[in-house]
């Protein structure tokens, strides 16, 4: 739906987002409020904020009090600078306006497929290709994303041949959703960065 935004809208967006913001602060300040009021608690619920609170609390030593206070703060530093930047990578993103091409990445399924062939290449260059090791390709959805949904999720896994592993012979995929998020939280979630320091570490060592 984003694609159907006019170009001139999008190219003040960045004006708009902070109104935005603060009352989406507000909003979820006085959701917090009333859940506590009724339910005579403190507001906490089991969403996917509060686990991934939860777990920096007890994991990493960072007190939910302080994330709180972070959130809002991190907002406001945000929009104190220039932030017209955006604007255009939103345009970037939905093909609008000037430079609306994705370069290599136009028809993403033949990326994949060009991407992969240099990989083939390569294996069959390297002397040790016996022990090649596969190139490792994560990818992480949000349960609810209202920029993509659950066919853009589809076509992605797709495109990297994951039901049928069309490409295993070069590349380790795997996809998966993470419960409770939506396209700006996913990567937020404490479990899904902890993976991703475990991948890379694995592969250094």
């Amino acid at each position: 739906m984003a694609h159907y935004i006019p170009t001139q809208a999008i190219s003040v967006m960045n004006l708009i987002t902070p109104a935005f913001a603060t009352s989406g602060t507000i909003f979820t300040k006085a959701a917090s409020f009333l859940s506590s009021f009724i339910g005579g608690g403190d507001g906490q619920d089991l969403s996917f904020q509060e686990i991934n609170r939860k777990k920096l609390a007890t994991d990493y030593d960072l007190p939910r009090d302080v994330q709180l206070e972070l959130g809002p703060m991190r907002m406001k530093k945000i929009f104190e600078g220039d932030t017209t930047g955006a604007n255009d990578e939103a345009l970037q993103c939905l093909r609008k306006g000037d430079g609306r091409s994705w370069g290599e990445c136009d028809d993403y399924n033949a990326f994949v497929k060009a991407f992969v062939s240099a990989e083939r290449q390569k294996q069959q260059l390297d002397a040790n290709s016996q022990g090649h090791t596969k190139l490792k390709v994560r990818a992480y959805f949000a349960e609810s994303d209202v920029m993509i949904g659950a066919g853009g999720q589809k076509y992605v896994e797709e495109c990297w041949g994951w039901q049928e592993n069309t490409f295993d012979d070069v590349i380790d995929f795997k996809s998966a959703t993470v419960p409770g998020t939506d396209h700006d939280s996913v990567m937020e979630s404490i479990e899904v960065l902890e993976k991703l320091f475990i991948d890379v570490k694995g592969n250094l060592t």
